[in-house]
């Protein structure tokens, strides 16, 4: 250090942070901790292990020693002095003792940051409005290495999780393996606390959701729990309240409960549907809103009071995580066909198809094929001339294209962690049926046909302006159609007229002067003289374009609530024709005079 590091009552230097700035205003967080021994009790005082060690003292006795491990939420401060906001640029710590009246010696052992991705959940989980009542809900952790002789439970591994070696270390360490601590203190009758984390997971591929818990009477003992008077819920979904629903059996219940919704009963997407658990009578599932399994964006974890008095409890859950993934398999298949036809043209046909499981070897489990994917290509180049008498002198090239691209999904594109075939099943009317297999198929078709500068190489010897090859000719068209579960229909036509002339004579510079005799320096000047008394070329072209796309659009939200969608409102097209027209001509008066002219008009 640049300063001295021994014990003064003034301070060592100035500027001991090293920032190089005179810091006259105060601003930090503070957070106060007791160390009277009537306080130092596991369960209060931010106090949650204590451990009793036997050392040998310099006297040669052996003592008593006891250490204790203090867990502070960094939220939870006494005070804050100056106008600091948030903890994002948090810069320096400091410890200072202050109220001792006696000599004590303090042995300050670790200072670690706990990380943390879930947080507590701030907002009344019934209301979604302030919460309520006195319950106190604390987070922390609990480890295997600080936690093994815990009294009165100590911590141990969960069943089947062992202690991974830690790959960065040469010699042979394992890493710690801890838990989430929930503890609740007076929590209301009825009421709940609950931690949440953020997510973004696919939970379709995998059947079981698991989670190791385990629960205890509050350290202090002031409530005593029977079995029962405690729960701990987990929900996933789209949201804390109006979206979620518990894991085992959820797309039976959601099944169930869109079968009850379809009869017309009281059922809705806004009222809880319970039922008992088949397997786990004991646990119920619920189930609110339209969640989905494709796309669980948060995750929370609560406890409930289901007692009529006022309850501590602390809860341990840990290795949450997903299991029994879908080995099933797909397969895909590819083939090409390429035919020439002499000197006539060429023929290429191509197919793919892929089915539900599919992946390369270098892909994880969620990005393996959740849909049937097939495809076929043709393309056909022709020259057309070779047909007509080679008399005429005629160049037509053809080419037709066509594509279909076609998309079946596994999954009801509605409710997009529901089996497609599930979702038919349980409808019993054939047109409604229909109805859902086209909205669900994601098609595009696309066909293309053109003569590219078509035209009759029939030309004088010395070109004149009639000639035919002259004039060329181009027409082309193309049609595509689109279709998916939030399109109806989008199509689109592109059709062009081309027709171009070009002529370009081949006339010599008139030289008048060029064969005056005389080798007079003054007369090499006019003899040079030249002009052309015709244009070098004369382009003139015409193009006609005419585009036209129309597509209609589904109200997702009104076919899900039952409703049928009687007006088009969300039709849009488009519809646009121009006619170009282009001129030019180019003109080089004499060698070194040369004049160009190009117009060009869009209609």
């Amino acid at each position: 250090q640049p300063y001295s590091t021994a014990s003064r009552t003034t301070p060592d230097v100035e500027d001991i942070d090293n920032d190089n700035t005179l810091n006259e205003n105060e601003s930090y967080y503070q957070y106060k901790v007791q160390l009277r021994p009537g306080n130092m009790t596991v369960g209060s005082n931010y106090i949650v292990d204590k451990r009793e060690v036997s050392v040998s003292l310099r006297n040669g006795e052996t003592g008593k020693v006891n250490w204790y491990q203090f867990k502070i939420p960094i939220r939870d401060f006494q005070s804050r002095v100056g106008n600091i906001q948030g903890f994002n640029n948090i810069r320096f710590m400091r410890i200072f003792l202050t109220g001792f009246e006696q000599p004590v010696f303090l042995r300050f052992a670790t200072l670690e940051l706990v990380r943390n991705e879930w947080r507590t959940y701030t907002r009344s989980i019934q209301s979604g409005g302030t919460v309520s009542g006195l319950g106190k809900l604390e987070i922390s952790t609990v480890n295997i290495e600080e936690n093994g002789d815990r009294t009165p439970v100590n911590y141990v591994l969960p069943p089947g999780v062992t202690r991974i070696l830690d790959p960065s270390q040469p010699q042979l360490r394992q890493q710690n393996e801890q838990s989430i601590a929930l503890k609740v203190s007076d929590l209301d009758p009825g009421d709940s606390r609950a931690i949440y984390k953020n997510t973004l997971y696919d939970f379709r591929r995998y059947k079981r959701l698991q989670m190791f818990v385990h629960a205890e009477e509050a350290a202090d003992g002031a409530t005593h729990l029977q079995d029962d008077e405690m729960s701990v819920f987990l929900r996933i979904g789209s949201d804390y309240r109006n979206n979620y629903f518990p894991l085992e059996l959820l797309t039976d219940l959601k099944l169930k409960r869109n079968a009850e919704k379809r009869r017309g009963s009281d059922v809705t997407y806004l009222t809880p549907y319970s039922e008992a658990d088949s397997q786990k009578p004991n646990n119920k599932l619920t189930i609110v809103g339209n969640p989905s399994l494709a796309e669980v964006k948060v995750m929370m974890i609560g406890i409930r009071n289901n007692s009529n008095t006022n309850k501590s409890t602390e809860v341990w859950v840990n290795e949450l995580r997903l299991s029994e993934f879908d080995e099933k398999g797909g397969w895909a298949a590819q083939g090409n066909v390429n035919l020439a036809l002499s000197d006539i043209g060429s023929v290429n046909i191509s197919g793919r198809k892929e089915t539900v499981g599919f992946g390369s070897l270098n892909q994880r489990l969620l990005e393996r094929r959740n849909d049937d994917y097939s495809s076929i290509n043709l393309a056909v180049n022709m020259e057309l001339g070779r047909f007509l008498p080679a008399q005429a002198k005629i160049s037509a090239p053809f080419y037709y294209s066509y594509s279909n691209q076609k998309t079946v999904p596994l999954y009801d594109p509605l409710d997009q962690d529901i089996l497609l075939s599930e979702s038919l099943k349980n409808i019993n009317s054939k047109q409604e049926r229909d109805s859902i297999n086209r909205l669900a198929v994601t098609q595009n078709t696309s066909k293309s046909l053109s003569l590219n500068n078509v035209k009759m190489n029939i030309k004088s010897k010395n070109p004149m302006p009639y000639d035919p090859a002259n004039f060329s000719f181009g027409y082309s068209y193309n049609e595509n159609h689109y279709q998916n579960p939030e399109t109806e229909y989008n199509n689109s036509i592109h059709q062009r007229l081309l027709v171009n002339y070009t002529y370009t004579p081949l006339v010599k510079p008139v030289e008048p002067f060029k064969n005056i005799q005389s080798n007079s320096g003054w007369l090499k000047f006019i003899k040079s003289l030249n002009f052309n008394y015709l244009p070098n070329n004369i382009q003139i072209s015409s193009n006609l374009i005419r585009n036209y796309q129309e597509a209609q659009l589904r109200d997702l939200n009104a076919y899900m609530s039952g409703y049928t969608q009687s007006q088009r409102q969300y039709l849009t097209f488009s519809q646009n024709f121009t006619w170009d027209r282009d001129f030019s001509i180019t003109w080089d008066l004499t060698r070194n005079l040369k004049t160009s002219f190009h117009s060009g008009t869009i209609t």
